[in-house]
């Protein structure tokens, strides 16, 4: 693990070549960060989770989701030339995103509806719920994401232009949201449907491609520092009974873990280049590459599953009897999600 944390030779902190087309390494990590996901929404109770150390890794799927947000909309920006929002905010950026974010919610917030009417005959408008991502499990992304359509390129033009000092702006408007947000009494509901709440994880990813190979971003002491108060805040919010003043929604994945989320994307990203290099490993990186290419239109696939049996009441379930459910349902999301996703890209490509 200490060769797989160490600096690369070359200095871009993740040892990709910025040319290549597509990054599977990135895309491998996303497999591996959606199966965590799966993992977080089955039913294990909190004290299981606890004593399996959840809140150090399977907790961090969405922060590490959002870090590799960062990251491949940093690369997308800085191989377009990227200089101004009216540079980023095309015709062409705008529709492929939005059309690739809304296609699977599309095909999926039918079903949500069959499958629990009830939920959706509570007053608000359909237009309201489809907007807010319907129900079950995560339905937050889809707000989240549509508003990282113009919100990312932000992130990154102040990071292309300012540089650490960037970084630490970013790190203030992440901070002046969350005083805000505790200040006005914003609701637990209102406030996981915000993009602001991800911010500084975003701007890790865009400042780890950014900041590659400046002297700033290769401070060993300062890194670790950060992952050491990272880790020392997971540690404190949930093995303790302390709890902050400010961030009083998603604690354990409030945007103090963001130095630890993107320490495991890095190291996955390092640990997957290292293992493409083995022969057996090309094959086991081209897998992992293909389901996290995947990994939107499998997380769609697992809130429907995760609501069906949720209605079905499979998760009284008790003992022994969860693991083979948690696998089959690990496989139905990975494997039906891939097949799925076929088609959605085909018709993401048209449309856009």
């Amino acid at each position: 693990m200490t060769r797989l944390l160490r600096k690369p030779r070359n200095p871009d902190g993740l040892g990709l070549p910025p040319e290549r087309g597509r990054l599977d390494e990135i895309d491998a990590v996303r497999c591996v960060a959606v199966l965590m996901v799966v993992i977080t929404h089955f039913w294990i109770s909190g004290l299981t989770r606890l004593r399996l150390l959840f809140p150090f890794w399977i907790n961090m799927a969405v922060p590490m989701f959002m870090v590799m947000t960062g990251i491949v909309n940093a690369r997308s920006f800085e191989k377009r030339g990227v200089s101004s929002l009216s540079d980023a905010l095309t015709v062409r950026y705008l529709v492929g995103r939005l059309v690739s974010y809304l296609l699977p919610y599309l095909v999926v917030f039918p079903v949500t509806y069959v499958i629990e009417p009830s939920s959706f005959a509570r007053g608000a408008p359909l237009v309201w719920q489809f907007l807010r991502g319907g129900v079950g499990q995560g339905g937050y992304y889809l707000p989240v994401m549509l508003q990282s359509v113009f919100f990312v390129p932000m992130i990154y033009l102040i990071l292309s232009r300012e540089g650490e000092r960037g970084l630490l702006t970013c790190l203030a408007i992440q901070s002046a949201f969350e005083v805000l947000h505790t200040a006005y009494g914003v609701s637990a509901d209102t406030y996981r449907l915000l993009f602001f709440r991800y911010w500084t994880a975003v701007s890790f990813g865009v400042w780890i491609w950014v900041g590659r190979g400046r002297p700033s971003a290769r401070r060993p002491a300062l890194r670790a520092g950060l992952v050491l108060a990272s880790l020392a805040y997971i540690c404190v919010v949930s093995y303790s009974s302390w709890e902050p003043v400010v961030l009083v929604d998603w604690t354990v994945t409030a945007f103090p873990v963001v130095p630890w989320a993107a320490l495991l994307t890095v190291a996955g990203v390092r640990a997957f280049r290292w293992l493409r290099a083995r022969w057996i490993g090309r094959y086991v990186v081209a897998l992992a590459a293909r389901l996290g290419r995947a990994s939107y239109t499998i997380f769609w696939l697992q809130l429907v599953v995760y609501l069906a049996l949720s209605v079905m009441g499979t998760g009284q379930l008790s003992g022994m009897g969860k693991l083979p459910l948690l696998v089959t349902i690990l496989v139905l999301c990975l494997v039906g999600g891939a097949l799925l996703d076929v088609p959605l890209r085909g018709l993401s490509r048209a449309v856009s």
